[in-house]
C-alpha cells in the first residue's frame, strides 16, 4: 500500500498534534549523524560547495527511524523521473537531488506536505 502504514502515521500525527513539529521531530532516529563545522555538507557535487549547498542549517542532522519512510521519499523521486515524460517533462535527478526534498506542516491545517 502506497503510501505506506508509517508515512500515513506521520500525517495522522500532524493532524492529531495541531501542526506541532515535535510530533515529526520523535518520528525521527535520535542518533545524531556526524557533521563538520560548517553542518552536514552536501558532497560536492554539481557545483554545489560553490553554492553553499547544505542538508541542514542545524548542527546535526537525523534519519527518519522508520526505513519505509525513507524508502517512500526515493520511490517518490523515482516516480518523478519515470512519469515526467507522460507530461512533457524531461526530467533528469541524482541522488544528491534527494537531498532537496522538503517535509513540512501546514501552520493552518496541521497537515503534513512534501515538496
Amino acid at each position: 500500500m502506497w503510501p505506506p502504514a508509517p508515512v500515513m502515521e506521520l500525517a495522522r500525527l500532524a493532524v492529531d498534534s495541531g501542526g506541532d513539529p515535535g510530533a515529526i521531530h520523535r518520528a525521527l532516529d535520535p542518533t545524531m549523524l556526524p557533521v563538520s563545522a560548517q553542518g552536514v555538507k552536501v558532497p560536492d557535487v554539481e557545483a554545489s560547495q560553490e553554492n553553499r549547498c547544505e542538508l541542514t542549517r542545524t548542527p546535526y542532522g537525523r534519519r527518519f527511524a522508520n526505513e519505509e519512510i525513507s524508502s517512500y521519499f526515493a520511490f517518490l523521486f523515482e516516480l518523478i523521473v519515470a512519469r515526467g515524460p507522460s507530461v512533457g517533462l524531461n526530467v533528469s535527478l541524482s541522488r544528491y537531488d534527494l537531498f532537496h526534498g522538503q517535509l513540512f506542516l501546514a501552520s493552518k491545517t496541521g497537515r503534513l506536505g512534501i515538496l
